[in-house]
């Protein structure tokens, strides 16, 4: 006789008290705050700490697919050397969902309006979804989900 036993163990998860959803989304919402004026820099080196570079993290892009953490390298790279100047960067209606003490989601707007080294200035208006994870005590951005609607700024249409 076959005698199979499975034996189960589950976590019990702890429900977060008010005060510490408070605190997560400060934390986030001051980290990405950082991520945005590394990103008015420009500076490249700066802005991928904020980003866990593992095979699990994924990058969807206006309802596609693009790849991991590569790619989101690879966006930025090509951000950082393509963009001559960011007029401004605004974030919008922040909603950040904790899940656990290490774990939420943070979805956000943002508006934006830059000019390219070919000279385009673009208006960059969209959203970002991302799911956050706390690593050493640091946020950082485990999966990404962008919408854009770029455009030329209107008043350099002919």
């Amino acid at each position: 006789m076959l005698c199979i036993l499975i034996v189960g163990c589950t976590e019990k998860v702890r429900s977060l008290s008010e005060t510490e959803k408070k605190e997560i989304e400060s934390e986030i919402i001051e980290s990405y705050q950082k991520h945005i004026e590394d990103l008015k820099r420009l500076d490249y080196d700066a802005l991928m700490p904020y980003y866990v570079n593992n095979e699990e993290q994924a990058v969807f892009v206006d309802g596609k697919y693009w790849g991991g953490y590569e790619t989101i390298d690879k966006i930025w790279k090509d951000f950082c050397e393509n963009t001559d100047t960011i007029i401004y960067w605004n974030l919008s209606n922040h909603h950040v969902f904790p899940f656990s003490s290490d774990a939420a989601s943070y979805l956000v707007e943002f508006d934006n309006l830059r000019t390219h080294t070919n000279g385009d200035t673009v208006m960059g208006p969209g959203s970002f979804a991302f799911g956050m994870q706390k690593i050493k005590g640091n946020w950082k951005i485990a999966t990404v989900h962008a919408t854009h609607n770029y455009t030329k700024a209107p008043w350099l249409k002919k």
